[in-house]
């Protein structure tokens, strides 16, 4: 009960508690005094964790087993857990050689299929101990449910299509969607992999921070939304209506249509696109010079132009650049800082430990 209550309601004043720590501690490596230590041990461990499909088969079938028993240790559980992400970026990563066939295409859907349902499983146990209010903050719960959505929709796809269909003489949306989801799973298991390092002082206060930072990029992003979808409609108008006027000529019309000043015109998701890339490159020198070609018949158009450029480049490059760089140091400094980096760290390994003793399965 205390470590379950540890789990749900984050009381980090407990991470302080030396015999607290010691007793999650004990329980991680309890019967586990006879394993070798140091890198010998750690070795071994990884080696044993090498072979986790047969863990699992002892911890279901045969729990009474020394292997059912030995696969019951938070600490083996850890180790395998690692392991089995690393099988899974192997296969994934294997899918253009394996599913060069149509037995291959089809083994490697019954097996992603497999794996998918064995991550919903795992996800409701989670979410059945957490109170919904603190599962719900949990960044990497919603990327597990990201992956498991892109999954699933990976093994719909495919069996709504396969590349091995009889006459097939096109690339159908199907199977589109399928690789350009399958793109993202490599990065999911990395990032899963992540949270494991959260056992080791040093990289687990970086992850710690890194987590952390993920608040402060989703507050940014609303107000970068917010500032975007403001300027797209500035030169939505800029070109929809000064754009359209009677004394546009043919020849000016025909040498501002290539400009950003042209292409707004076409829609509002258009400027809005026109807008990001202006935030990751910077206006074009053409897109600033072409200001004086296509409103320099008049004097006010002209500044107004470059007034509407000049605070776009002046709010995204400068000022939001340099506010989401204060806001992930603040946070970095609220986590790694000498004054709360033991506690953070001490913090967030106990609950790695408590989630290893509090296990279903090996991995």
């Amino acid at each position: 009960p205390l470590l379950k209550r540890m789990c749900d309601l984050e009381m980090k004043q407990a991470a302080g508690c030396k015999p607290f720590q010691g007793m999650v501690d004990f329980l991680f490596r309890r019967s586990l005094n006879w394993w070798p230590k140091g890198l010998t041990g750690q070795i071994s461990m990884v080696v044993l964790a090498l072979f986790y499909p047969v863990l699992n088969f002892a911890f279901l079938f045969y729990p009474n087993s020394t292997l059912g028993k030995l696969s019951r240790h938070p600490r083996v559980s850890y180790n395998c857990e690692w392991i089995s992400e690393m099988y899974y970026l192997v296969f994934i990563l294997l899918y253009p050689v394996i599913a060069s066939s149509k037995e291959g295409f089809l083994a490697f859907n019954i097996v992603l299929l497999c794996y998918t349902l064995a991550r919903i499983h795992k996800e409701l146990m989670e979410l059945k101990r957490t109170a919904w209010a603190y599962y719900s903050r949990d960044f990497y719960n919603a990327l597990d449910w990201a992956e498991i959505f892109c999954s699933i929709c990976i093994v719909v796809c495919h069996f709504i299509d396969n590349p091995y269909r009889e006459g097939r003489t096109d690339y159908s949306v199907a199977l589109r969607i399928a690789d350009g989801l399958l793109i993202f799973v490599p990065l999911f298991i990395n990032l899963r992999v992540l949270i494991l390092f959260r056992a080791f002082r040093g990289i687990g206060s970086l992850q710690i921070s890194f987590t952390k930072m993920f608040d402060d990029i989703f507050s940014w992003l609303a107000i970068l939304m917010i500032i975007i979808t403001g300027f797209a409609g500035s030169f939505s108008l800029l070109g929809e209506v000064f754009y359209n006027q009677k004394h546009y000529t043919s020849e000016l019309t025909e040498t501002c249509n290539d400009t950003i000043y042209g292409r707004t015109k076409r829609s509002f998701l258009e400027s809005m696109w026109e807008v990001v890339w202006i935030m990751f490159n910077g206006p074009d020198d053409d897109d600033i010079q072409s200001i004086r070609e296509c409103y320099g018949f008049d004097w006010f158009l002209h500044v107004c132009v470059y007034i509407l450029v000049a605070a776009l480049a002046m709010m995204l490059i400068v000022v939001l650049v340099n506010l989401l760089i204060v806001m992930m140091g603040k946070t970095f400094e609220r986590v790694s800082g000498d004054n709360n980096r033991d506690i953070e760290w001490t913090f967030h390994m106990m609950n790695l430990n408590v989630k290893f003793i509090r296990r279903d399965l090996v991995a």
